[in-house]
């Protein structure tokens, strides 16, 4: 080999130490200086301090009684350079701690800080952990004319809390355990009383949802009182008219009255069925005069081969429909219940104490008038016609099960089911 390559070869060798010594610099983390409430970070050449009066040895412990916490972050580049810097944090175990921060914070968590600059991030904290939370804050930096690292090989990164987050923490009373999240309500749970943000919030324990006071601050912490749910018991008296939950959420009226010594009692749903024999729950109240058509409420045909019976054996009938479809939801939610059908036009008419006639005939009682829907009474008359009866705002009438227009602007399927009164909630 003769000389011009030898001194080549050795000039290759001195410049990929270099790189590779320039590049250790900047990644590895050689030392670090700890105060009460601060952290010095040394990333090579690259040196910060993060400064907070939560802080002790850069960690903040949390208590499970700490929902919300708020903090601000102070970072300081200790360096002689303009420099890329992005905070990041781990916790003690893996709790589902949120970590962000805020939409008014003066800085972001990640960027650009010039030499002996300081940035300022304000950190919510939100914990619905029921367990103490060692939270561990630190920095990463980089050289400005480089990109930034991939922060997950450091910690967690810090990300934006959006506006109007909701907290649920809570308080539970009863035999079960503790849960761990918000339960859902088939756990058998129910809400005594909720305070959101300390202002008392509304919560429907039968469709299960809180309704959000109207105030502007951006995180919204709602506590919770939970205690065992309870149901009625077989000796509870029913009436005509009375407005019960099931436990599985289900919305109902009492349709026929039952007395202390009966174990059952008759039900008509408060909701339209939809076609894959779920509640309707967003047409209640929304019931259309028939003559100015747009109807909504989850309608399907009685039978679009103009059957005028309800028929459990026909696959083109509602009933089968009824039987197929929304029975063996029903029976596995409220175990036991039975004669799931649809409502009879003499049972409509003995809640206001009449007999049906031949033709319309008006209805007052509200609970009656919440949606369009079929029943399963055929026209008792002598007619050319074939019809079916169905109900609709405020009175009942009879309709062509084949007639088109009847049918495209028809009526839904409200059922009607016996079912045990343990299945229901005690109010």
């Amino acid at each position: 080999m003769n000389k011009n390559k030898i001194i080549y070869f050795i000039f290759l060798i001195i410049i990929a130490l270099f790189t590779s010594i320039a590049y250790y610099s900047y990644a590895f983390f050689t030392h670090q200086i700890e105060e009460h409430g601060k952290l010095n970070i040394v990333a090579g050449t690259l040196d910060y301090q993060i400064e907070s009066s939560h802080l002790t040895d850069h960690q903040i412990t949390l208590q499970p009684n700490d929902v919300y916490t708020e903090l601000t972050l102070k970072l300081t580049s200790l360096n002689k350079i303009d420099s890329k810097y992005e905070l990041y944090y781990s916790l003690s175990d893996n709790s589902n701690i949120q970590i962000g921060y805020a939409k008014d914070s003066k800085d972001l968590p990640q960027g650009m800080i010039e030499k002996f600059g300081t940035k300022e991030v304000k950190i919510l904290i939100i914990n619905p952990s029921k367990k103490q939370v060692t939270i561990t804050f630190g920095v990463h930096g980089g050289f400005s004319n480089l990109d930034f690292d991939d922060i997950s090989k450091y910690g967690k990164a810090i990300t934006k809390l959006e506006g109007r987050d909701v907290i649920l923490a809570w308080n539970y009373t009863g035999e079960k355990e503790n849960p761990m999240k918000f339960p859902s309500q088939e756990e058998g749970y129910r809400v005594e009383s909720v305070k959101c943000n300390g202002i008392a919030t509304k919560f429907d324990n039968i469709t299960w949802e809180l309704t959000l006071p109207k105030i502007g601050e951006e995180v919204m912490i709602c506590n919770f009182e939970l205690k065992d749910r309870i149901t009625m018991t077989k000796d509870t008296e029913l009436r005509v008219g009375d407005q019960v939950a099931g436990i599985d959420g289900s919305k109902w009226h009492v349709l026929e009255s039952s007395k202390k010594e009966t174990e059952m009692v008759t039900l008509l749903s408060d909701y339209n069925l939809n076609k894959d024999g779920s509640y309707n729950t967003s047409c209640y109240g929304q019931f259309r005069e028939y003559r100015s058509g747009d109807f909504t409420c989850s309608t399907m045909p009685f039978d679009p081969d103009g059957t005028t019976t309800y028929d459990e054996s026909d696959e083109n009938n509602i009933g089968y429909f009824i039987k197929n479809t929304y029975a063996p939801l029903v029976t596995k939610n409220l175990p036991g219940t039975t004669n799931i059908t649809l409502p009879e036009i003499s049972q409509i008419m003995a809640v206001e104490g009449k007999t049906v006639q031949l033709y319309s005939q008006d209805i007052s009682t509200p609970w009656l008038l919440t949606t369009n829907y079929w029943t399963k009474t055929e026209y008792p008359g002598t007619s050319i016609y074939a019809k079916a009866a169905y109900m609709v705002h405020g009175f009942y009438g009879f309709s062509r099960t084949s007639n088109v227009t009847d049918i495209s602007i028809a009526y839904g399927a409200r059922p009607v089911i016996t079912t045990y009164k343990t299945n229901l909630l005690q109010n």
